[in-house]
């Protein structure tokens, strides 16, 4: 991650990226490195309408989560973002190791 964290500012901005502690995000994540044999990192995007976000954060309301019924992307603009991020990591990592 330490590798890609300059081709996502890059791409959406150094103040639309943040790096989190480790955390169990997701059970299965870990499998999908065949048990640490392949680096692996998550990758997370914003995809809540901005201003859902907005009044959320000036309510204190909670934003529903992923895999809830109630979560409701901005499907476009979540696309708009990631898409070319995750191509500029892909095309990163693609090129060998530095």
């Amino acid at each position: 991650m330490k590798r890609l964290l300059p081709v996502f500012a890059s791409q959406i901005g150094a103040e639309n990226v943040q790096e989190t502690d480790a955390h169990m995000g997701g059970e299965d994540f870990s499998r999908y490195s065949l048990d640490h044999a392949i680096p692996s990192a998550m990758f997370w995007i914003g995809a809540v309408d901005p201003k859902t976000f907005a009044q959320a954060k000036e309510t204190g309301a909670p934003l529903p989560p992923l895999h809830s019924s109630l979560f409701a992307p901005a499907p476009e603009a979540a696309l708009r973002v990631s898409v070319p991020a995750m191509t500029a990591a892909a095309l990163e990592l693609l090129a060998g190791k530095r």
